[in-house]
């Protein structure tokens, strides 16, 4: 969600036939699609690692679809918006700001809206180690901000969740990603990999993202380094339902987090955000694809969720029919799939 998750799609044929994004020969049609998703290790990754060759086999004709990760959501809507891409993966943790005013997605696009995994809760805050914890005698951001305290934190590269998430957070208290660096802190924006080598070597103090249960990275970030968790609070949590963020609140006793809270203080509740999958698209994207497309995800969400540990932590089938829940307008082939699959 980084902000967006992208398919580019890439036509074998002539210009005109890519709105269709089929070639057709004498014989078969070709459907031929590029998958732009976040870096390794971030969760869309890991579902459509997964999910790849059951799309390709639903697909109308030949379906072909070759995943090529990025740097994040934010420069695929940019690619989106000038129609270089005409499909992108819609997460609506972070994105479903986009519907409201964040960016000029919804003047300029439809949504193609398919469902992987009905809706799980994902856990926003910050990771901070207990060796900076309590060398401060801080148990918050807010104290971090009121000290003017240096900071040398991680998100994923630019443009992915946990910078967005920390730019609104830090903005609660009229602060920003710049005011932790001229306090001598440092912003690291960097694959999971990368983070992980800094924090074994004690370059890191914290980390901001969502935690999923299961999370490969954070997974193994807790097997060599003890955490203190800052939650985001009840003064983020209001200020997120601006954004249709709808947060919620996950007990910390609960068997289907504890890989999650693996090296964290318990503290107890979690505030969380609802997280669902969507892809989002331009009318360029042809009506048999869409509908191909939305059948495919519904169908798939089961062995998705089997998948990716997170989804089975919090499954709602309810939100999958909640049209303020997950946006709209509908691309018309993913509408076709919807209305006669009885969904909407």
């Amino acid at each position: 969600m980084d902000r967006r998750t992208v398919l580019t799609t890439i036509g074998t044929a002539s210009i005109g036939s890519i709105a269709g994004c089929t070639r057709s020969d004498d014989e078969a049609s070709v459907t031929e699609l590029r998958l732009a998703v976040p870096p390794e290790g971030s969760s869309p990754y890991v579902i459509y690692s997964q999910a790849h060759s059951g799309l390709e086999d639903m697909l109308p004709g030949e379906g072909l679809i070759s995943l090529k990760p990025g740097n994040g959501h934010w420069v695929a809507t940019d690619s989106l918006i000038d129609g270089a891409i005409e499909l992108a993966e819609v997460g609506a943790n972070t994105f479903h700001a986009a519907y409201n005013g964040v960016d000029p997605y919804e003047e300029k696009h439809s949504q193609l809206r398919t469902i992987y995994g009905g809706s799980v809760e994902l856990p926003f805050g910050m990771a901070i180690t207990e060796e900076y914890r309590d060398e401060h005698g801080v148990e918050s951001l807010e104290a971090i901000v009121n000290n003017e305290l240096a900071l040398d934190f991680a998100t994923y590269p630019e443009g992915t969740t946990g910078e967005f998430f920390l730019r609104q957070w830090l903005s609660l208290y009229d602060a920003t990603i710049d005011d932790l660096i001229n306090w001598g802190g440092s912003w690291n924006p960097a694959p999971g990999s990368d983070i992980i080598s800094m924090f074994d070597a004690g370059e890191l103090d914290a980390w901001v993202h969502v935690m999923p249960q299961g999370h490969p990275d954070w997974t193994q970030l807790t097997q060599s380094n003890n955490f203190y968790y800052i939650g985001v609070g009840d003064g983020v949590v209001e200020e997120f339902k601006e954004y249709n963020y709808l947060p919620y609140t996950v007990e910390r006793s609960d068997e289907a987090w504890q890989q999650t809270l693996s090296g964290i203080e318990d503290q107890g509740d979690m505030d969380t955000v609802r997280f669902y999958g969507a892809l989002g698209t331009t009318e360029e994207l042809g009506d048999e694809v869409a509908y191909s497309l939305a059948e495919a995800m519904h169908e798939m969400s089961g062995d998705i969720a089997e998948a990716v540990p997170a989804f089975n932590a919090a499954f709602d089938e309810e939100s999958v029919t909640d049209d303020v829940k997950l946006g709209a307008p509908l691309h018309n082939g993913a509408q076709n799939y919807w209305d006669e699959a009885g969904l909407l």
